[in-house]
């Protein structure tokens, strides 16, 4: 990923989305044609609105249109910054390019049935990934002269599986003032990773307030 002077947050949220969407397809794309594929996903980010004031989605989606009017030769996306209680924190403007490479052994009508799918993945992700003509490509490849062909594909299950997490959310300190959200954040957090990334529900501890305490 590339960026243009944004903020570590802004880049690191980009970077952990980007790394989530590769996942997804890889887990549509090994389902529907085996393991013959690799998928390139770069995305270089121009711009980034704070949403501090939480702004309508209309007077949003107008700063939104300013910045790529500025980019009139760009064909950019909008990849929203959410949360699951406050909405549209925050959105990063920039260009995506998935590149989906099949092996000569497949029929690359497949791709069409990819695409349909991938595109509900890429929906949730970026704001006005439907009005992005060209963002995503396949093509049809000697796979054995790719270069890393070798290498392991991770799929979500390699990467968390048989993980565990303790979450803790305080929002009474005695001597501070309340922290607005840190329950709501924590439980959050917890529903995103049973649900989301597969976490066993007997692996995933919360505790809150005078629990966490103790």
């Amino acid at each position: 990923m590339e960026s243009a002077g944004l903020s570590k947050r802004h880049i690191n949220f980009a970077q952990y989305s980007i790394r989530e969407i590769s996942i997804d397809l890889e887990d549509i794309v090994s389902k529907m044609i085996g393991d013959k594929y690799s998928i390139n996903i770069h995305f270089t980010a121009y711009e980034a609105v704070e949403n501090t004031t939480n702004v309508a989605r209309d007077s949003l989606n107008k700063i939104i249109k300013i910045i790529k009017d500025k980019y009139p030769d760009e064909n950019l996306v909008t990849h929203h910054i959410s949360h699951p209680y406050k909405g549209i924190q925050g959105v990063i403007i920039g260009k995506v390019q998935i590149q989906v490479n099949i092996d000569n052994s497949i029929n690359l009508d497949k791709s069409i049935d990819i695409s349909n799918k991938s595109s509900e993945i890429f929906d949730w992700i970026f704001m006005d990934f439907q009005d992005c003509q060209g963002c995503i490509s396949f093509n049809n490849v000697d796979m054995d002269s790719i270069d890393g062909k070798n290498a392991i594909s991770l799929t979500r299950a390699d990467i968390y599986d048989d993980s565990w997490a303790v979450i803790i959310g305080i929002d009474n300190y005695e001597n501070l003032s309340n922290l607005d959200y840190a329950v709501a954040d924590a439980e959050a957090v917890k529903d995103m990773l049973i649900n989301k990334f597969d976490y066993p529900k007997e692996n995933v501890k919360l505790l809150l307030n005078e629990e966490a305490n103790k």
